[in-house]
């Protein structure tokens, strides 16, 4: 498919006013990195309504990184995560692997987010779930959706 479907674009700057516009359109897509998303878009897998751009929510590119706790917000991106001092201090494996994720040789202008990597991986074995020295460490999750936030751990 070449031509793109219709759709409308929301910018919420704030995560209650990007739930309350997925609480508002039920069908809409959050739009991240987007690479996968709009791939399908442009395949005519999926033809969303309307679009909330996630990018300009400032609590999703939340990055704190000390030697007992590590915070990722869901918008950040994999060369922030790389370059960040507190990530590559304390969590070297993670860094690392964030900076092989990106690869301007492939094209990639801007750069992905954390989620799609992980929602392609195979969280038992991922480098975000290794402390320096390869240790797995007990991850706990912070998912905030249209009508509950919920906690995983």
């Amino acid at each position: 498919m070449d031509a793109l479907p219709d759709f409308r674009i929301l910018q919420p700057a704030t995560l209650d006013a990007a739930r309350a516009a997925r609480a508002q359109h039920p069908d809409a897509k959050p739009l991240g990195g987007g690479t996968d998303l709009v791939v399908n878009i442009r395949r005519g897998i999926v033809a969303p309504p309307v679009l909330i751009d996630m990018n300009r929510v400032q609590a999703l590119q939340v990055i704190k990184a000390d030697e007992k706790t590590i915070e990722i917000g869901a918008a950040v991106r994999l060369s922030d995560l790389a370059e960040h001092a507190g990530v590559s201090k304390h969590y070297p494996v993670l860094a690392q692997a964030a900076g092989v994720s990106v690869d301007p040789a492939a094209g990639q202008h801007h750069p992905p987010h954390l989620p799609g990597p992980l929602a392609r991986a195979s969280l038992a074995h991922h480098p975000a779930r290794l402390a320096p020295g390869g240790r797995e460490q007990p991850a706990h999750v912070r998912v905030s959706g249209p009508k509950d936030r919920y906690s995983l751990t």
